[in-house]
């Protein structure tokens, strides 16, 4: 094998790396357009996608009664947007609702209260 076939060969094959590596950049770029346009967080995502996973593999060994299984901070979270709908149904103003909002974002597991705040904070 002379030096021009063995330059040949390794262009080859960066071409064929770097062309693999932009199909991932790509589908990692889309996914996130997708995320975006949906509101999703890639954590949420990511919850949902193991959600599925757990659902599909109870329905195939046959679990009846299926629980889906919600991290600390979703759970804080749906939580939080039950309180709030309760509130609002019950003719609570918006302020009332975010003083209790933020009262118990102090109760969130490894410090997440900045998920409540960011995704609740109304401006007027």
């Amino acid at each position: 094998m002379n030096s021009f076939d063995m330059l040949r060969f390794f262009v080859i094959i960066s071409m064929v790396v770097n062309f693999l590596f932009w199909l991932m950049m790509i589908q990692l770029i889309i996914l996130h357009i997708w995320l975006n346009k949906n509101k999703m967080t890639t954590y949420e995502y990511i919850v949902k996608k193991r959600e599925n996973i757990a659902l599909k593999k109870a329905l195939k060994e046959g679990a009846a009664a299926y629980q889906p299984k919600k991290s600390k901070v979703i759970k804080k979270i749906d939580e939080e947007a039950n309180l709030q709908s309760v509130a609002t149904h019950q003719g609570h103003s918006d302020n009332t609702v975010m003083k209790l909002m933020k009262s118990k974002a102090n109760t969130l597991p490894n410090d997440h209260s900045h998920l409540l705040s960011s995704q609740h904070d109304v401006s007027y």
